[in-house]
């Protein structure tokens, strides 16, 4: 396979999006890690350190990470030198977000759901090597890759769905819907993606009695998005 020699690490609480993420940049030629967490992330990057310097070209950093604020981890990890750098992303776009990030270290901000062509032309600028991305990512291969990988989403949003069918914490469903709003535009589940977004409003504004419609309502949606051919 093409190999840019660069390594990246993604750090990425939520699963089918990081694996996504991972997929395509991999197929970009970019030798790819993943951290769930904060701590798993510092664990890596020492893991890499004894083998190479730096530990990694390139560090991915989602924001709202469980077990840390993401942008203390960017701070952590640009250090004083800036190395190496940190893309820093979040679905949330407020403005202050952005800018914290970047005050932390971070030398880009991207948006999630993550655009894949305007983030591996930010990988691209950031490491200062635009000719050995790969112009076009075709073929058979990659088609396959990414048709399993929507499969198991699928499964994943099944897997949800049962859970949802009990009693979930008012603060689970409000990361759930988070997470969802994200990844399942990833897999081209748009009408998922605006009814999380939509769920969310709902249970912001409303009590108890709220969180168990949306909770029902959402359960709904995800069976309907995990249909296949939907």
């Amino acid at each position: 396979m093409f190999s840019t020699g660069k390594h990246l690490l993604i750090v990425e609480d939520a699963a089918s999006i990081a694996l996504f993420l991972k997929v395509n940049l991999r197929h970009q030629g970019f030798f790819v890690d993943i951290a769930a967490t904060a701590g798993e992330a510092a664990a890596m990057m020492d893991q890499a350190g004894a083998i190479r310097t730096p530990p990694y070209d390139l560090v991915l950093v989602d924001l709202g990470l469980p077990d840390r604020d993401g942008t203390d981890l960017i701070a952590d990890i640009t250090g004083e030198t800036g190395v190496p750098p940190v893309i820093a992303m979040s679905a949330d776009t407020d403005a202050e977000v952005s800018a914290r990030a970047v005050a932390a270290g971070a030398v880009l901000f991207i948006e999630k759901p993550v655009n894949m062509v305007r983030l591996t032309a930010a990988i691209s600028e950031t490491l200062e090597d635009r000719h050995y991305l790969k112009d076009h990512v075709t073929g058979a291969k990659l088609a396959e890759e990414h048709a399993a990988l929507a499969t198991a989403y699928r499964q994943h949003l099944m897997g949800l769905a049962s859970d949802l069918g009990m009693a979930m914490p008012v603060p689970q469903l409000r990361s759930l819907l988070h997470q969802l709003k994200g990844s399942a535009t990833l897999y081209g589940m748009t009408a998922l993606s605006l009814a999380a977004g939509a769920f969310s409003r709902q249970l912001a504004e409303g009590g108890p009695q709220t969180a168990r419609r949306v909770r029902r309502d959402l359960r709904d949606a995800i069976l309907d998005a995990a249909e296949p051919g939907c």
